[in-house]
């Protein structure tokens, strides 16, 4: 884990938050109800997602009183948000500090998801939500390419937000990443937050450092997805 993260730094980025979902005091207390225990790695996606649209940072969320820990009644929030969707029950993915839930009937845990970012500020680019990029069935190593030109394509200008779902022999995982012309800035609930000068030197270490460093070409190399989010208004 700590070689994924100091990886970046061969290629003009760092870790900016050393974060995993994998290790204690995170693994202890999502593995205490059997939804949550193999990860909620959509759900801190989509907070990390929200708290970089407000300029702000995942770490400062889920810090106890402004320090270096981990707040756990936040991660259980998380932990229930990610039950919700998981349960069909999206339209109660509200944020915390929101009183009214709309009803929207059965839907996916995409769409639960995608309820929760509508309700912090982030909405479907339009034509894009229905998700687009598309890795082929064969899998293998060429993924890892095709996610990362898909990332860093620079579709329709301005600051964009993309949800990343990839899924292979061991099922799913999600991620998330931000782009602008100062940069670019990545997220993976095993590994962390990432930052970059470029998207050049994002992609780089992505294709040669961090995917077969993370083992995510065996293990999660059959298909992926990507969501645009861009802020309301």
């Amino acid at each position: 884990m700590k070689s994924v993260q100091a990886s970046a730094k061969g290629y003009s980025g760092s870790c900016t938050y050393a974060f995993s979902q994998m290790t204690n005091p995170v693994a202890d207390i999502i593995g205490t109800d059997k939804t949550t225990k193999d990860g909620i790695c959509e759900m801190l996606s989509a907070r990390w997602m929200v708290e970089n649209s407000r300029g702000r940072s995942l770490q400062a969320w889920l810090s106890a009183g402004g320090g270096n820990g981990i707040d756990a009644s936040k991660i259980r929030l998380l932990m229930q948000l990610f039950i919700i969707g998981e349960s069909m029950r999206p339209s109660r993915m509200i944020d915390e500090s929101d009183n009214a839930a709309v009803r929207r009937g059965a839907q996916d845990q995409d769409a639960a998801t995608q309820n929760f970012l509508l309700s912090n500020g982030l909405v479907p680019v339009p034509g894009n939500s229905g998700g687009w990029g598309r890795g082929d069935s064969s899998g293998g190593d060429k993924i890892k390419h095709l996610i990362a030109r898909d990332l860093c394509d620079g579709r329709g200008g301005g600051r964009r937000w993309r949800m990343i779902g990839i899924w292979g022999s061991v099922g799913g995982h999600a991620m998330a990443f931000s782009s602008d012309d100062s940069g670019c800035a990545f997220f993976d609930p095993n590994y962390g937050a990432f930052a970059f000068s470029s998207k050049s030197k994002f992609r780089d270490w992505f294709t040669h450092a961090f995917y077969p460093m993370a083992f995510y070409t065996k293990l999660l190399g059959k298909r992926y997805e990507l969501l645009d989010y861009q802020k309301a208004g």
